[in-house]
């Protein structure tokens, strides 16, 4: 059991940083009326405009592989534990790696 306690730390991490995502969002990207910056180079500038939806789109794929991959290692936690870990691990990077993009965003705007 203790060892199960590490995948819930793990995905409950990954939960909060979607959170903390979602609620940067509402609070500085949800008043917006035009485009906003999604994508931008020192060199060049702005090169990818896009509208608020995409940022949320971003979150929202977040929340999906999420929930996706805790079925994934929920299913195979009694059988291969390593790969329960290793999807733990890796959905939670994935999930601070777009937390950074959307503080990114919110940057940039």
């Amino acid at each position: 059991m203790l060892f199960r306690n590490y995948l819930t730390v793990a995905f409950g991490a990954a939960f909060l940083f979607l959170i903390i995502g979602f609620s940067l969002y509402y609070v500085h990207l949800a008043h917006i009326q035009n485009l906003i910056i999604v994508h931008f180079l020192a060199r060049h500038g702005a090169d990818f405009l896009g509208d608020k939806k995409d940022a949320l789109g971003m979150l929202t794929a977040g929340g999906i592989i999420t929930i996706i991959n805790m079925g994934l290692a929920s299913a195979l936690y009694n059988r291969r534990r390593f790969m329960a870990y290793y999807i733990g691990i890796i959905t939670t990077l994935i999930t601070l790696l777009i937390l950074m993009t959307i503080i990114a965003i919110i940057n940039i705007n």
